[in-house]
């Protein structure tokens, strides 16, 4: 399965599969605009400015590229102008080469994550989630899934952040995003041999790395 991880961190997220189709759209547009000559959709998950970028939304609206989302997002693109198709949570929807169905995830908006199969290439999408739990995708073929931080790490600083009085705002995203060891484990009871993994949203500060 071809990918370009356009962004993936707090400044921007963007990921481009196949050529085709795009999961959120939280990077300026000038680091989109060389590959959308091919781009005909963009899903969308949450709200927040590093997934969602309303000029770049607003520009690719107007090359005519197409919107696909949860209920809690239209509004906000209906005031662009911008009728995205609908979707609900756990029902595929057929986008001519690609399938595509939402799965809830828990952070601190309203969010989801995505499968899309694409010629029967199966891929599990999520970020910005405190847990995967209840939630399976076994024998995908390409894993994109967020490890923002690693737990040891994470205990560490957030110790030497609150002794030297400094705000640790590990305490919150322990909350509202996926660890090393939580994608880790994910990826054991799910993977085969054959997958591949992108690691995703990764904090400079507790040990996940750019």
């Amino acid at each position: 399965m071809k990918y370009r991880v356009i962004g993936s961190n707090s400044k921007g997220n963007a990921i481009i599969y196949d050529n085709k189709f795009m999961v959120d759209c939280g990077v300026p547009y000038n680091q989109i605009k060389p590959y959308i000559k091919d781009l005909e959709y963009v899903f969308l998950t949450h709200r927040h400015n590093d997934h969602f970028n309303l000029s770049t939304i607003s520009s690719l609206h107007s090359k005519g590229i197409k919107f696909v989302c949860g209920e809690w997002l239209k509004e906000s693109l209906n005031r662009m102008g911008i009728e995205p198709t609908i979707v609900d949570l756990n029902k595929w929807y057929d986008f001519g080469i690609i399938r595509a169905s939402a799965f809830k995830l828990y952070h601190d908006v309203e969010n989801c994550g995505w499968r899309l199969n694409i010629d029967n290439q199966k891929i599990f999408h999520a970020t910005d989630t405190g847990t995967l739990e209840g939630i399976s995708a076994k024998g995908y073929q390409l894993y994109s899934i967020e490890a923002n931080y690693d737990e040891e790490v994470m205990k560490l600083k957030v110790a030497e952040q609150l002794e030297n009085g400094e705000f640790a705002h590990g305490i919150r995203s322990q909350e509202t995003h996926l660890s090393i060891q939580q994608a880790n484990d994910f990826i054991k009871e799910n993977a085969t041999d054959y997958c591949e993994v992108i690691e995703l949203h990764k904090s400079n500060t507790y040990g996940g790395g750019k």
